[in-house]
């Protein structure tokens, strides 16, 4: 994709959503391009994706389902049953209906003074300000090609693909009530199929059992297919006349991504809502294609519901999250089990800030120190929690390495031999006594191969796996520009460090790095995982999925 292809996708959203402010990338990611400085030469080089859970509206189209949230726009493609990649808007945004253009794989976009217009085919954007509030488009069946009829603010204007607007005198210019094509309101299918209403219930029921409300709906033009947005469970594909549906998950559960653990074929988020909604967070599961997503519902673990995700763990089928309520344990299988421990059960703090997963059960810091969770198949008790190490100190960042579980805690780094009978067994590193760094506050723990990267709030140092010892394998990169490390990953090629203002990616075989700071869509960096493909970033505006070069760095 061109450079300038990519940014008439953002001038859509900065200028034409609903001129709230200014707004992340379009899905090509022409905004990241910018940014970082790289080429993106590909729609799937940077794709922010967001919460889809609660659907605003719903359009559907001769080839696309158009799905709207506070997120920004989904658009799935009907035909090779596929989502395409999503393009997003900032939480200052808001979306009032959306109508699927009749002439075009389009969809028209009304907000707060704005109509906009998106061809996904051509990504090919437009915009024009309307008086007020949009809520109400239409279509004029002999003419599909002049645009839409568009109501706002109690006046009516024609307002064409290229962002051309021509006012009308009175509602006698509109097209005659035969040739006129209105999207369906959801009390209009209801009225058209009177068992849509009375089994939607069961019809939108998500993994819980739970059913979320309807929000909208909309009719396939070319068959007997509905589809229907709720609040809480995404979009269904329903087919009216025999009383089924399909689910179609896209998204994570939760504007913030605070936490993730990527595993072979996809990623794990742990987020929490965003300012723009009410709902709660929640753990989200995503291929690496984005095609397949699953939400381990909050009504299975109430703790999801109000609690903010520290970090994420994965061991088999078991997800470890840590939060600042508790730690909660999830098994994904189907009907899986879900249990929570708190103070109550003996953990030494309610908040939890770290987590390291083993086979029987996970290593916790927490706000006042570090314990080994063992649960009991059967209940969450006092006896699951194991002796306390460094007790009434933070310790925020885990990571088991070699046999040793290397913690980092406000008091510096420390290490721990699993396994060890010893009643010493947390010590201080070989390389804590000759490096005074090692001494404060650790923030990030990352390991590979033979090393052990240590952040602290505006320093990287690398320990040997195995003695402990200093080591001089990086330059010291120029941290200082993130303003403040919040994570760290590495693999065999690079070395990947978030901050509150950018992200660094040093190359281990050259020790280049680059910097990318001021990413319009990521004010805030939360947590970075790597996979053979991409890199992904937990961001205050969502999932950040990059892809990477064959060097392993940016575009």
């Amino acid at each position: 994709m061109s450079r300038q292809r990519g940014m008439g996708r953002e001038t859509l959203i900065v200028a034409a959503v609903l001129c709230a402010g200014a707004c992340a990338s379009g899905a090509g990611g022409a905004a990241a391009a910018s940014a970082l400085g790289g080429a993106w030469s590909d729609r799937d080089d940077a794709v922010l994706i967001g919460d889809y859970s609660e659907v605003v509206d719903v359009a559907v189209g001769d080839r696309t389902a158009f799905v709207a949230a506070a997120s920004g726009l989904a658009f799935y493609d009907r035909l090779f049953r596929r989502w395409l990649p999503p393009l997003p808007l900032t939480t200052s945004d808001r979306i009032t209906l959306i109508a699927a253009d009749r002439a075009s794989n389009g969809v028209w976009i009304g907000g707060l003074g704005s109509i906009a217009y998106y061809d996904v085919t051509l990504d090919r954007p437009s915009r024009a300000y309307v008086p007020g509030r949009v809520d109400l488009i239409l279509f004029d069946q002999r003419d599909l090609a002049r645009g839409a009829y568009v109501r706002s603010g109690g006046r009516w204007a024609v307002v064409t693909t290229t962002g051309f607007v021509t006012q009308l005198r009175d509602e006698r210019e509109l097209p005659p009530p035969g040739s006129r094509i209105i999207p369906p309101t959801l009390q209009q299918l209801y009225d058209q199929y009177p068992s849509l209403r009375a089994f939607s219930g069961l019809l939108v029921r998500n993994t819980a059992l739970v059913s979320a409300p309807v929000t909208s709906g909309s009719r396939a033009p070319e068959r007997e297919e509905v589809w229907l947005g709720t609040y809480g469970s995404g979009v269904f594909q329903v087919d009216p006349l025999f009383n089924q549906a399909t689910p179609l998950p896209f998204g994570i559960r939760g504007r913030e991504a605070t936490a993730l653990a990527a595993v072979p074929g996809g990623i794990w988020v742990g987020a929490v809502a965003g300012a723009a909604s009410h709902g709660p967070g929640g753990v989200s599961f995503g291929s690496a294609d984005l095609q397949q997503w699953s939400w381990l519902e909050p009504d299975r673990v109430p703790l999801l519901r109000s609690a903010r995700i520290t970090d994420l763990a994965v061991r088999g089928a078991t997800v470890w999250v840590a939060t600042d309520g508790g730690v909660g344990s999830l098994t994904t299988q189907q009907n899986g089990t879900a249990r929570v421990w708190s103070a109550l059960h003996g953990l030494p703090s309610d908040h939890a800030l770290s987590l390291a997963a083993t086979d029987e059960g996970a290593w916790v810091g927490t706000t006042r120190g570090l314990v080994l969770l063992r649960p009991d198949p059967t209940r969450a008790s006092d006896d699951d929690v194991g002796e306390r190490h460094l007790a009434d100190i933070a310790v925020r960042a885990l990571l088991r390495a070699a046999g040793t579980l290397w913690i980092g805690s406000d008091a510096g780094l420390f290490a721990l031999r699993e396994g060890s009978d010893s009643i010493a067994r947390v010590f201080r590193p070989t390389g804590s006594a000759s490096d005074g760094r090692l001494q404060r506050p650790v923030v990030a723990l990352a390991s590979f191969d033979s090393v052990v990267v240590v952040a602290t709030e505006n320093d990287l140092v690398t320990v040997h796996v195995r003695s402990g010892a200093v080591l001089s394998q990086f330059v010291r990169p120029d941290v200082a520009r993130l303003e403040g490390i919040t994570a760290m990953a590495i693999d065999a090629r690079t070395l990947w460090v978030t901050g509150r203002r950018g992200l660094l990616v040093v190359d281990r075989a050259t020790a280049v790095t680059r910097f990318a700071g001021g990413l319009p869509f990521a004010s805030v960096m939360h947590d970075v995982a790597l996979d053979a493909r991409y890199a992904w970033i937990g961001t205050s505006d969502g999932l950040l999925r990059l892809r990477r070069r064959p060097d392993g760095t940016l575009p």
